[in-house]
């Protein structure tokens, strides 16, 4: 599981997407395609993970983050 979430991590790095800030200090970089009340669903260069909503900090959208470039 954590060499997995590290190659996300590092491969997810390069390119602008969704980013799932999780509770443990590390981010995810994909695009969301799926959440409910207990799991978020990211797709990655490499596949797909779904992570307990228990673990995510924060969810910055791709929008949100090209708006905040421009300020």
């Amino acid at each position: 599981m954590r060499r997995t979430l590290l190659c996300a991590l590092l491969l997810a790095a390069a390119s602008p997407a969704d980013e799932i800030l999780l509770e443990s200090g590390g981010r995810l970089a994909g695009e969301i395609i799926a959440e409910d009340d207990r799991h978020v669903t990211i797709r990655l260069p490499n596949g797909t993970m779904r992570i307990p909503r228990a673990k995510v900090r924060e969810i910055v959208r791709e929008d949100r983050r090209d708006y905040l470039r421009r300020e």
